[in-house]
């Protein structure tokens, strides 16, 4: 019967390896679309926000952000709330059955294309729905004299 030596452990250890933090060529290209896209839905979040946030209400004192944008804006602000509201079912059904639908590596990128294509969708839709004024809004029963 041999004898291990002194120097071998006895317990099985695992040979420590090297992390490495550079990413291969697909996780790359889908990390900066990732990245992308994050960035893409904090500008149109952020325009939807000062959108609705200043030109709202159309009572409030005009200032010269509201003289230079608030012909295309003020009808914008008027829809958006609405175009939020209807796209927002669709975007949570889809963003919860992400998991079952795609594979299990792509599922945090994937919910990030759905909240993107939600905010430029809903924006989309807002834009649409406040074309030539608010009349569109007033025929639905949505605009400012329906309320």
């Amino acid at each position: 019967m041999s004898r291990p030596s002194e120097k071998t452990p006895l317990l099985p250890i695992a040979v420590p390896t090297k992390l490495s933090t550079s990413l291969n060529g697909a996780d790359d290209k889908s990390h900066t679309s990732e990245v992308i896209l994050l960035f893409v839905s904090l500008l149109v979040g952020a325009f939807q926000l000062f959108t609705f946030i200043y030109f709202d209400n159309p009572s409030a004192r005009p200032g010269a952000i509201e003289r230079t944008l608030g012909p295309f804006l003020f009808p914008l602000a008027s829809a958006l709330p609405y175009s939020i509201v209807i796209f927002l079912p669709i975007s949570a059904v889809v963003f919860l059955a992400v998991p079952y639908i795609v594979q299990p590596e792509s599922v945090g990128f994937s919910r990030t294309v759905i909240v993107c294509c939600y905010l430029l969708v809903s924006t989309h839709a807002a834009v649409f729905m406040s074309s030539r004024g608010s009349g569109r809004l007033d025929a639905i029963g949505l605009g400012r004299r329906a309320r």
